[in-house]
């Protein structure tokens, strides 16, 4: 299950032996470890899960399936079986607790009209994130295509392309920063925007058009393009920070992109457990690569650029979705905001 109301993606490892829990359309799933990872999904087929996932299926009589999804999904319900939970290190929802949880339910019609203005902001960011698949797929084919119809042939290795950036950003007062994290990646793929008193060390400062690649466990693809909204923008020094040359920032990102650099990467990594596992800059440096000639990257920046512009684009938008979604769960689970009055909806 993929953190912060992510949903869920295909499953790498299927279990060999003991029990599963069955799910069908309509149930809501929810991770019942570490409960702060706010995971959790509106099911819309059949299936297996593991027990460590709690399955809610919904009284239809008193109240909508996807209805006790948006409940579900509201902070104050994560924050109620985070206060509940058992364990330190690795806590887990208490069960009888969260059964317990106590909650305001208005009438089907109102349901069905907090339903309808939700799941309209649900689909236009699910919409935009199924475009945005589609987008980065066809710059990866595009990519490949350069690849293979090069005829050039100059080997080169990434170094012959791109530096790495050393520029610093020390710690100030009073300064709100743009800060590409790791946990800010694994979270929701985007920057945090947060006081610079609470950074505590030095980080990477950036600029456009650059490309940030983990030096940890590079086996667990973390790729990043900043978007570099802010003045201050700045990167956790756990990301190798590449600055293509001129008129390289696309292929650059395609080649990074690419399941054969992650392979590199991973075979090069250094460090004793999986878990903790680094790659020097210098031997990311080091990577070979095909340069395909002038007329033929001009023609790839030419089709790809305006392709990466929207993917941005829409990754903007939906981060606004999301905190318009955020901002009127609560309001609309308290019946604070009564949407069935609106004109519009009937």
């Amino acid at each position: 299950m993929i953190p912060n109301k992510g949903g869920v993606d295909a499953c790498a490892n299927t279990p060999s032996s003991g029990t599963v829990c069955l799910y069908g359309p309509g149930d809501v799933l929810i991770s019942n470890i570490r409960p702060y990872f706010k995971k959790i999904w509106f099911a819309d087929c059949q299936g297996t899960c593991s027990n460590d996932v709690l399955v809610f299926r919904a009284d239809e009589k008193m109240c909508s399936s996807k209805y006790m999804y948006y409940l579900l999904s509201n902070d104050v319900f994560f924050e109620y079986v985070m206060s509940t939970s058992k364990g330190t290190k690795m806590p887990r929802g208490d069960k009888n607790a969260v059964m317990d949880y106590k909650i305001d339910l208005p009438d089907l019609k109102k349901q069905e009209a907090t339903v309808w203005l939700l799941s309209r902001i649900d689909l236009k960011i699910q919409i935009n994130s199924y475009i945005n698949d589609y987008l980065a797929k066809q710059v990866e084919v595009l990519y490949s295509d350069l690849i293979k119809d090069s005829q050039s042939r100059n080997f080169a290795t990434l170094k012959d392309i791109t530096s790495i950036c050393k520029d610093v950003w020390k710690p100030c007062l009073n300064q709100i920063i743009e800060y590409y994290s790791i946990p800010a990646f694994d979270k929701n793929n985007f920057p945090d925007y947060s006081d610079s008193s609470a950074i505590k060390s030095n980080k990477i400062l950036l600029k456009n058009e650059m490309v940030l690649v983990s030096k940890l466990n590079p086996r667990t693809k973390r790729i990043w393009r900043p978007l570099c909204l802010t003045k201050t923008c700045v990167a956790s020094t756990e990301f190798i920070c590449f600055v293509p040359n001129t008129g390289y920032y696309s292929f650059l990102n395609s080649v990074v992109n690419s399941s054969q650099f992650i392979d590199y990467l991973s075979n090069n990594a250094i460090g004793t457990t999986n878990s903790r596992q680094r790659v020097k800059p210098s031997d990311a440096l080091k990577y070979s690569i095909i340069i395909p000639t002038n007329d033929k990257l001009d023609l790839f920046n030419k089709i790809t650029t305006p392709l990466l512009k929207l993917i941005d684009v829409n990754i903007l938008e939906n981060q606004c979705l999301k905190s318009l979604r955020e901002t009127l769960l609560p309001k609309l689970m308290s019946g604070e905001i009564d949407v069935s009055k609106l004109d519009s909806y009937d």
